[in-house]
């Protein structure tokens, strides 16, 4: 059912370029500062941006990465690449050789929020002392699909523990005899290190340093909740995280954003949540296939070194018409 709806979001998505107009180019208010994410018209690339500079520091292909290990001192929590719509199912079990079934098993995903209590993976160990015991648990683990819609396979993986300061791991593909183990050290100039499984099993520095960056570009998975039916999904979005480094985010919904001032910003109450600012800045006209952008959304966000902007959307697409490519003008106070 995955596949068939990632064919169908992708055959969808496809006759939607092909209808979308050129856009007239947007000018922004004096001393205010633009500049275009490239995310892709199949949402391919993560692209981290940082606000004090006005620069895309790094660009990303989403599908080059599984898994992100905290990286800090005392971090120890795996999370899953949302970009892919990964998810997850814990077997109970510790003995790495069975051979498991899917089918009847809970799937989890991660939470978009960024939580640790909302993870898919979680609490993969105990504490003892100043020790971090791993429960070895062996999970299996759904790759998602790339951004083609083309499924990347299933994976067995078990986390052997957490001694001076890395991450021992194990996987293989789900029904192989033979699994591969990878040690994963830490770097604390960096959130997370990032495991592939491609190759055997891979390390990839996928962000940039954590002191270098405000804001990703990408596609996530987030929690929707359907209109029709009220049901809670987790389904394939595109929009914006914030680095979990310090960024923190205010949404004004009323205020016009000309006349958003510093001296309003005490009245704001800031979030850390990762998907602070996420995805509903723009909505999608079914109808007319075509993407606007949310009137009075503005987004008040402390940057990684402390200061202080007003950010908000003015497109999705760009002048060719090709989506996946969002536009913005922010300044700072």
């Amino acid at each position: 059912m995955r596949i068939i709806l990632a064919i169908l979001l992708l055959i969808g998505l496809s006759s939607c370029f092909k209808e979308d107009e050129p856009v007239p180019a947007y000018k922004s208010p004096d001393g205010i500062f633009t500049n275009t994410a490239e995310v892709g018209e199949f949402y391919e690339n993560q692209v981290y941006f940082n606000l004090e500079t006005n620069e895309f520091v790094k660009t990303e292909p989403r599908a080059n990465w599984d898994l992100a290990f905290e990286a800090d001192a005392d971090g120890k929590f795996i999370f899953l690449n949302g970009a892919s719509l990964m998810r997850v199912i814990k077997t109970g079990s510790t003995n790495f050789d069975s051979i498991f079934s899917t089918q009847g098993k809970e799937w989890f995903y991660d939470n978009s929020n960024g939580n640790i209590d909302e993870l898919a993976i979680g609490e993969w160990f105990t504490e003892e002392g100043n020790s971090i015991i791993s429960k070895q648990e062996v999970y299996l683990i759904d790759r998602g699909f790339t951004p083609l819609g083309n499924d990347r396979g299933m994976i067995k993986f078990q986390v052997l523990g957490l001694q001076n300061n890395s991450y021992q791991i194990k996987f293989s593909a789900l029904n192989q005899t033979s699994a591969n183990e990878i040690i994963i050290p830490k770097n604390e100039l960096y959130n997370y290190v990032h495991l592939s499984f491609d190759n055997n099993g891979e390390l990839v520095f996928a962000e940039p340093p954590k002191n270098e960056w405000d804001l990703v570009f990408t596609q996530y998975t987030a929690k929707v909740t359907q209109i029709t039916t009220g049901i809670v999904e987790d389904y394939s979005v595109n929009g914006v995280l914030i680095n979990k480094n310090g960024v923190e985010v205010a949404l004004e919904l009323l205020a016009p954003f000309e006349e958003i001032k510093f001296t309003d910003l005490e009245n704001y109450n800031f979030t850390i949540y990762r998907d602070a600012i996420g995805y509903e800045w723009k909505d999608f006209d079914f109808d007319n296939n075509s993407y606007s952008i949310a009137d009075f959304h503005t987004y008040l966000i402390k940057s990684v070194e402390g200061n202080y902007f007003k950010l908000r959307f003015t497109s999705f697409v760009n002048a060719e018409g090709k989506r996946g490519y969002p536009s913005l003008e922010f300044g700072r106070f």
